[in-house]
């Protein structure tokens, strides 16, 4: 998913907040650190959430 599609899901389609035009990304990797986390708290090995490209997004990581 593109950091606007999260974006997008977290808020509304659209939806505009942070610095620039393209401050929702520092938005989007707080929340997917809050999301890993959570995910932590039960699997401290929990990791197959991955950041697809530094400048795109994130996807599920496959499994081994």
């Amino acid at each position: 998913m593109t950091y606007r599609a999260v974006y997008d899901r977290l808020h509304h389609e659209g939806f505009i907040a942070g610095e620039g035009a393209e401050g929702y990304r520092a938005n989007v990797r707080s929340a997917i650190k809050r999301i890993r986390n959570k995910f932590r708290d039960f699997d401290p090995t929990f990791g197959e959430i991955e950041n697809y490209n530094t400048a795109f997004g994130y996807c599920w990581k496959k499994p081994d």
